[in-house]
């Protein structure tokens, strides 16, 4: 079984893989890897196919909290900065 995490979809630390919780469950892939029977290969004719399970965890977002007074003061930024045109 493989775990499926890559830096690209984990972007510098912005989602964070959700694990052992039954409320967002990972999504499992199984893949089949069928071997050649075709003439080339008759002796294959018998053999099973592989499987494979590959386990793709979902994702959370970080964001930061905003409190009432930073939202004040960006406000106020703002209006201070367009009244200063």
């Amino acid at each position: 079984m493989a775990n499926i995490t890559s830096y690209q979809t984990a972007e510098y630390g912005k989602f964070v893989p959700i694990v052992n919780n039954t409320d967002y469950p990972p999504v499992s892939v199984i893949r089949w890897s069928y071997p050649d029977t075709s003439n080339a290969f008759p002796s294959n004719s018998a053999v099973s196919p592989l499987s494979s399970v590959d386990v793709y965890h979902k994702y959370a977002v970080l964001v930061e909290p905003v409190g009432i007074i930073n939202q004040l003061t960006t406000i106020t930024n703002v209006l201070c900065a367009i009244l200063n045109k």
